[in-house]
């Protein structure tokens, strides 16, 4: 289509503004925080890679998690479950069958093979057991109000190892009862106050009966390592583990009414709260090179004090809550609603929260995976930090896309938020590198907590491909925004209460392409503190959703061709190959306009109402363009 270039002064005119300081009171962070840092301590995480952050003593402590056994060891017995109630068992002191209980009295390893109506029971012990599952159906019998395998607590402080090995190539069935109710052990497996490590390669079963029934259920630290773990009908939380959880090489699926996996601390007082909230031990949990598939009614994966993902492109977490994303989200469609995906919560009691030094170090640390996230509430959120540093999200929230209450880092992967209120929120928010396509009802990108009072709140964004689709601000901060690299595309407001770009204390563009479209009631452009140039354009109307937008220099090179998928009136345009001196023609739909960009002080801005290219005025802060 044939496009007209207007130079005439009497149809239209062009005003050439440098737009200086955004407000007078600007403060810039970097020149005092040194560019990564938010004014309380938090330890920078490197922009590759968050391998530094695995807690070593925690997270590769696997050692007896290979799920081997030696079946020609003296202490090795196998057990036919089908024939325990014929059995002679007069001889034997390992084990004894009465009453339904299958009862492991000593250490040693038990394999287990057939159908048992009833529950085993490995008593306390100071020699390690390995219970071995080699194709079994457990059941509790109605009058049973227990877990259909318990591992009982130790008499003081014993260590000795306990193990549930799921035999590679077995399938294992395990239910508790109906009568399994708040009276009873509310679990389908259960270690008291012991650790348990469940190993192997076969697949587990289990079937969640009882009306308060958790599928596994661990007091200390829980390792999962290798098995196939199906949990269906927990009325309760499907994998729950007081202090950690450790998940490698496994495939878990879970259907609960209640959580899907977490870790549980409750702490007796404020001084506990504050040793818990002190130790990484407490409240971790860590997944690696595993896939989930969490159906919950409440939150999915949950833990206290720190949540470590470390999976690779080949793994699938695939996470609804609360039914999903409600059809319509609003400011308080999700309020009052359970049902966020992964989090990390802090310590709490006595409704305080106490917030780990890990949290502010670690918090919520993604290295890959294929996240597939429909949450009612918050799809990932954090009491601490968050660092996303690879993996692909799809992403439909009833409230937030991504949130941490202090810093979001985001140093690459690969994020769609289809639906949210707010796509991406922290404290601060620093954007690093990726590809990002983020929807919001509201702000697309915020640095903001209302419960942070003078705080150096601020966004920045250095590298990676960014797609904000916005109802409110496109993106705002409460502090600065800094733009130093990248491609940003703001699609802003259709209404005038709202802008493309908004920050309390300046927007810095200093390198980057962006381009942000919205309305014009609210326009902010980049402050005098920005070093590259920029082109506002206010529209004498409103242009219609897909017209499209072409930069060209005056050779006639066109150096931005888009096609904005929403209404807009305001048009911010900033290049890293902008040239102050040299000319440019802006293309929307079929007029143009065109401008030398040319700059007061630090920064260069043009504002162009209708067209042409004369008509040019020096302007300052409250000028055209201006909130």
């Amino acid at each position: 289509m044939k496009k007209n270039k207007l130079l005439l002064p009497i149809l239209l005119v062009v005003v050439l503004i440098v737009l200086c300081a955004c407000r007078p009171e600007f403060f810039d962070p970097w020149d005092n925080l040194g560019g990564g840092s938010t004014g309380k301590d938090i330890t920078n995480y490197s922009d590759n890679t968050a391998s530094e952050y695995l807690m070593d003593s925690v997270a590769n402590d696997t050692s007896s998690s290979s799920g081997d056994f030696d079946s020609s060891a003296d202490n090795c017995y196998n057990i036919n479950l089908d024939e325990l109630a014929t059995a002679d068992l007069s001889t034997v002191t390992a084990y004894s069958y009465k009453d339904n209980e299958l009862k492991i009295k000593m250490g040693g390893i038990f394999v287990l093979t057939g159908t048992l109506n009833g529950t085993v029971t490995v008593n306390d012990t100071t020699d390690a057991v390995q219970l071995v599952l080699g194709g079994v159906n457990i059941a509790t019998t109605a009058e049973q109000n227990c877990a259909a395998i318990v591992f009982k607590k130790p008499d003081g402080e014993s260590v000795s190892q306990r193990t549930l090995t799921i035999k590679d190539g077995t399938v294992n069935t395990i239910s508790d009862s109906v009568g399994d109710n708040a009276d009873g052990d509310g679990a389908v497996i259960q270690a008291k106050k012991r650790d348990l490590v469940v190993n192997g390669t076969g697949t587990l079963v289990l079937n969640c009966l009882g009306e308060e029934t958790t599928g596994l259920k661990v007091k200390t630290s829980l390792v999962i390592n290798g098995p196939t773990i199906q949990v269906d009908g927990s009325n309760k939380s499907g994998i729950k583990a007081d202090e950690q959880i450790i998940v490698k090489n496994a495939n878990i699926k879970i259907v609960s009414n209640g959580d899907g996996i977490k870790t549980d601390i409750e702490p007796e007082s404020d001084e506990e709260a504050k040793i818990y909230a002190s130790d990484i031990k407490y409240g971790y949990m860590y997944i690696e090179k595993s896939s989930l598939d969490i159906t919950a009614g409440d939150d999915g994966i949950s833990a206290n004090n720190c949540l470590y993902i470390a999976n690779t492109s080949s793994d699938t977490i695939k996470v609804t809550t609360n039914g999903g994303a409600p059809a319509t989200v609003t400011e308080f469609s999700s309020d009052n609603a359970d049902g966020k995906a992964i989090k990390v919560d802090g310590i709490e009691f006595n409704d305080v929260t106490y917030t780990a030094t890990h949290q502010l170090n670690s918090g919520l640390v993604f290295t890959g995976c294929n996240f597939n996230i429909n949450s009612n509430d918050d799809a990932i959120t954090s009491k601490g930090n968050i660092l996303i540093s690879g993996g692909t999200f799809d992403i439909a929230s009833g409230d937030d896309g991504v949130h941490a209450e202090y810093l979001t880092k985001i140093t690459g992967g690969n994020i769609t938020v289809s639906k949210s209120y707010e796509a991406v929120e922290g404290a601060v928010v620093e954007m690093l590198g990726g590809t990002h396509n983020l929807t919001a009802v509201d702000d697309g990108i915020n640095a903001a907590n209302s419960d942070l009072g003078n705080y150096a709140f601020y966004i920045l964004i250095t590298g990676g491909n960014i797609v904000v689709d916005a109802g409110g601000d496109g993106v705002d901060s409460n502090g600065t925004v800094k733009i130093t690299g990248g491609t940003l595309h703001i699609y802003g407001p259709t209404n005038s209460g709202n802008a493309s770009l908004d920050a309390d204390t300046g927007v810095i563009v200093t390198g980057g392409n962006i381009v942000a479209v919205g309305s014009a009631g609210m326009v902010e452009n980049p402050s005098n503190n920005s070093t590259q140039c920029y082109v506002n354009l206010t529209l004498p109307s409103v242009i219609e959703a897909n017209t499209q937008i072409t930069v060209q220099n005056s050779k006639g090179e066109t150096l931005l061709q888009l096609s904005p998928t929403k209404r807009y009136q305001s048009v911010i345009i900033s290049l890293s190959n902008f040239v102050k001196g040299q000319s440019y023609t802006i293309t929307v739909g079929e007029n143009s306009y065109t401008a030398t960009l040319s700059n007061i002080g630090t920064a260069l801005g043009t504002n162009m109402q209708g067209g042409g290219n004369q008509g040019f005025r020096p302007g300052g802060p409250g000028g055209p363009g201006r909130r």
